[in-house]
């Protein structure tokens, strides 16, 4: 009983369900699963079940009443791209670094779920590093996870090309605001010139989630949309979704690139046709 009890069955209930259950019913179903497994296979190791079915509790104690399902990642790295694209108005230039900006934030967010205290902080010369293979991450140290290990995570090169587009127009536009206060290397800057706090970068995803799904989501919801998309398009390897949400060992932050191609071909498609735009003024 227990071997046909599979990662893969379970991500396939997901991706059948995820879309028709409100969060709470679906995390109801993981829970009841869980039971009935201890009961039927007490000797077997069902620590994979159990981290998923409080994944999914999580996300339900905290998902807004109108959110009427789990929001798949696409969802939310759609909604980032469509704020970049409109950042431009048609043009080869930025004319709103504050839809870019938002718009970097949710793709962030999606593709680096950590708490969102944890991505408040991000400084450029303290957080954000190359590697010596070429790759760029977003580091922290023990002392600030809340988990007290150290979280590396691998940034997909064309998120990379995005956000230092950010860091080279947008950022200092926003600085420019507030031209007597000390740049501290902050990373998000908000419409005064000054850093954004967690509680402000909430408001703002709320804000944004909400115009363009019809319902706000909250950033930890992201890191439940993350993990969960994670189990129902890696099946092989959905006990290791919840792994995601915290990267100490650089052997897990490998199979963040699953999640991670998305938002490269995403990416790519719409540097596509933002150039195709430019050649045809």
């Amino acid at each position: 009983m227990a071997s046909r009890m599979t990662t893969g069955r379970l991500a396939l209930f997901l991706q059948a369900r995820g879309k028709q259950l409100q969060p709470g019913t679906l995390a109801k179903s993981v829970n009841d699963l869980y039971g009935v497994m201890r009961s039927l296979a007490p000797d077997h190791d069902w620590g994979w079940l159990q981290q998923m079915r409080n994944l999914l509790s999580s996300h339900a104690k905290r998902q807004p009443a109108k959110a009427k399902a789990l929001t798949h990642a696409n969802e939310l790295l759609n909604v980032g791209h469509e704020l970049i694209e409109a950042a431009f108005a048609g043009t080869a230039t930025i004319q709103d670094p504050l839809a870019y900006r938002d718009g970097l934030i949710i793709l962030m967010l999606i593709l680096v779920p950590v708490r969102i205290t944890q991505f408040s902080v991000i400084r450029l010369d303290e957080h954000l590093h190359q590697a010596q293979d070429g790759e760029w991450r977003l580091q922290w140290a023990a002392e600030e996870t809340k988990t007290r290990k150290a979280a590396i995570h691998p940034l997909p090169p064309e998120l990379v090309e995005v956000l230092h587009l950010y860091i080279e127009q947008v950022r200092p536009r926003l600085l420019a605001k507030a031209p007597a206060c000390t740049d501290d290397g902050a990373l998000w800057i908000g419409v005064s010139g000054r850093p954004v706090s967690a509680q402000v970068l909430r408001k703002i995803i709320a804000a944004r989630t909400k115009a363009a799904l019809g319902y706000s989501i909250n950033p930890h919801a992201f890191r439940a949309s993350a993990a969960s998309t994670y189990a129902i398009e890696a099946p092989d390897h959905a006990r290791e979704a919840p792994a995601l949400l915290d990267h100490s060992n650089p052997r897990t932050t490998e199979r963040y690139y699953l999640l991670g191609q998305r938002a490269k071909h995403l990416l790519a498609a719409h540097e596509a046709l933002r150039h195709a735009g430019r050649q045809t003024r």
